[in-house]
């Protein structure tokens, strides 16, 4: 399944839910941590995409505007990574 620019941020940040993210203060800035990791969207066996480091600033973006996609994260911030690209025991 292609990772679909359109998809809301939301829908990625399983296991996190409201409290994650109002549990954050500031804004997301990628100019002000140039040399921070991207943030890794990665494709499990199901064939949903998740936020795979539970990455602070993409709950920053949703506590701005939680009707985010995953178009709004600058592209030289973001690492996807496709079934099949890990080994079976890590995507276990």
């Amino acid at each position: 399944m292609k990772l679909d620019k359109n998809m809301k941020l939301a829908e990625l940040m399983y296991g996190h839910g409201s409290k994650f993210i109002c549990s954050l203060s500031g804004r997301f800035n990628p100019e002000k941590y140039p040399d921070a990791p991207a943030i890794q969207m990665c494709e499990m066996k199901c064939g949903c995409w998740i936020v795979a480091d539970g990455n602070n600033r993409v709950g920053l973006i949703l506590k701005k505007n939680p009707e985010a996609t995953i178009a709004e994260i600058p592209e030289r911030l973001l690492a996807t990574v496709r079934f099949g690209e890990w080994d079976a025991e890590m995507m276990d």
